[in-house]
């Protein structure tokens, strides 16, 4: 048997971006997660996966500083709301003002049979986090599976900044690849 690492997800970069080109929106956006407050993205599972590392598509704000530091973590999440609950794990990553994926490796995998939601953590004094969000102007293609810790509450999407948009955070999972064929 082999193992496969990839990243997961009703959430990842192509699925986001096709469902917006399908709705007939192609576009991404930036939503900056302000000093000391948190991003999340809800992952509906029903399946067991073991989590290795955590990714978001995004950047350090170019009008700040040139480095700082986030924290990915997993979350239980509120059964119905996708609201983030109980913190599971978490690392933290360096990130810059290039836009691209950052990826934190946990220090052990985490193994998950349950709905959860990855969250980002601004933890700069000073500067915002542009994460990419899927087109917050297409209508009714939207899971509503993010929330924002704003000032120290969650609230969804449209609560916070009345759009019904996804942040790009994602697992990275592992699992056994297996054929479903035989051979004579």
């Amino acid at each position: 048997s082999k193992t496969a690492s990839t990243p997961c997800g009703p959430d990842i970069i192509d699925y986001v971006y096709l469902k917006e080109e399908m709705a007939g929106n192609n576009t991404f956006e930036y939503l900056p997660v302000w000093p000391e407050e948190l991003a999340s993205t809800a992952f509906p599972n029903t399946q067991q996966l073991t989590i290795s590392s955590l990714m978001f598509y995004g950047r350090l704000n170019p009008g700040g500083s040139s480095s700082a530091t986030a924290t990915l973590a997993i979350w239980t999440v509120e059964e119905g709301s996708y609201k983030p609950l109980n913190l599971i794990t978490s690392a933290k990553v360096t990130i810059n003002t290039a836009l691209q994926n950052y990826t934190v490796a946990l220090t052990s995998p985490i193994t998950l049979s349950d709905t959860f939601a990855i969250t980002l953590e601004n933890e700069t004094f000073l500067d915002t986090i542009d994460v990419v969000i899927s087109d917050p102007n297409s209508t009714n293609t939207q899971e509503l599976l993010s929330w924002y810790d704003y000032q120290g509450f969650w609230e969804t999407m449209p609560e916070v900044n009345g759009i019904e948009a996804e942040f790009v955070l994602m697992p990275v999972v592992s699992y056994d690849l297996k054929a479903d064929f035989t051979a004579n």
